[in-house]
């Protein structure tokens, strides 16, 4: 029997069953086993046991749910009827970095990128209006004309988000620690370079290098992208096949619940926090004669690669 069979096992308990279990009042077999109540005994009844069990059995299946939560499935952009139409279109599979589906910003993206492929499809010339100048505060968005801003700001206003403005741009490990940005990494680490942006409302972006000791003597890079949970934020990911990635939930040394995914190409990981969705993307750094070699398809690799960082 597996969780789908006690899933649907249970619909067969009627209501009629509950209630006889509450009051204690089956017609049924009487099992023989006193139990001890306020200094009487009292017999459990056979109806009453198999109550008790789907109960439980219920219980035991959703608590395994839960540890299998957070898919990259539950990231990806759905592609509209609209959009697939265009030449334009991606083949790739598109993930929010913003949140996973049904969140303000996941839907606020999902809509942002509709109406850029229709708007570039159907303005062949949108990223050549070189007489207009966005103001700073969409400094951060695609919008090439007054209508692409007038968008940004009804998605703002639809889903209760805000602008995020001009990044302050930070070229050295030394500017990264001024403003914080440093301590994204444990003790432990072993960064080769940090550098990265950020805005006034806390969202970054931080990218390094990072060498690897012990069991996995290399050197991957790295690229963190911590975005407040009420910012408008546009930059997805595409990836070719989720099939190549390997996928399980991981619990971080602060606590946090994550996604990871990896394949050969690329690891990913994915945290939530109360205020913020946090993403972090590692790929290898080729050795000297510049050849590939791919990432250890190996779950302790990426958890190695995780504790690395402060969530």
């Amino acid at each position: 029997m597996n969780g789908i069979d006690i899933f649907f096992g249970l619909n067969e308990i009627g209501c009629d069953l509950v209630q006889e279990a509450e009051f204690d009042c089956f017609h049924a077999q009487v099992i023989q086993k006193p139990c001890i109540q306020n200094g009487h005994h009292r017999k459990i009844t056979a109806k009453k046991r198999l109550l008790i069990a789907a109960i439980t059995a219920l219980t035991l299946l959703l608590a395994g749910f839960t540890l299998y939560l957070y898919k990259l499935e539950h990231l990806v952009i759905p592609k509209s009827d609209a959009g697939t139409g265009h030449p334009l279109a991606v083949s790739q599979n598109i993930l929010s970095m913003q949140g996973y589906e049904g969140s303000p910003s996941y839907m606020a993206l999902s809509e942002w990128l509709d109406f850029q492929t229709s708007y570039a499809y159907g303005h062949p010339d949108w990223k050549f209006n070189g007489n207009y100048q966005r103001p700073d505060d969409y400094y951060n968005y695609p919008c090439f004309t007054q209508e692409m801003v007038d968008k940004v700001d009804e998605l703002c206003e639809k889903y209760g988000l805000h602008t995020i403005g001009k990044p302050i741009f930070l070229t050295s490990q030394v500017e990264m620690e001024e403003y914080g940005l440093a301590g994204i990494l444990s003790q432990n680490a072993s960064p080769r370079c940090l550098y990265g942006h950020v805005f006034q409302d806390g969202t970054f972006v931080a990218s390094g290098e990072l060498e690897l000791s012990q069991d996995y003597g290399r050197i991957i890079q790295f690229q963190m992208q911590s975005i407040m949970k009420d910012a408008f934020y546009t930059v997805p990911l595409g990836l070719d096949d989720l099939t190549d990635f390997i996928q399980w939930n991981y619990k971080t040394k602060d606590g946090c619940t994550s996604l990871m995914a990896l394949s050969s190409q690329a690891g990913l990981i994915f945290v939530e926090k109360e205020d913020r969705f946090i993403s972090v993307i590692i790929d290898e750094v080729p050795s000297d004669d510049t050849v590939f070699v791919g990432l250890p398809k190996d779950m302790a690799f990426l958890e190695a690669v995780c504790d690395c960082f402060v969530f």
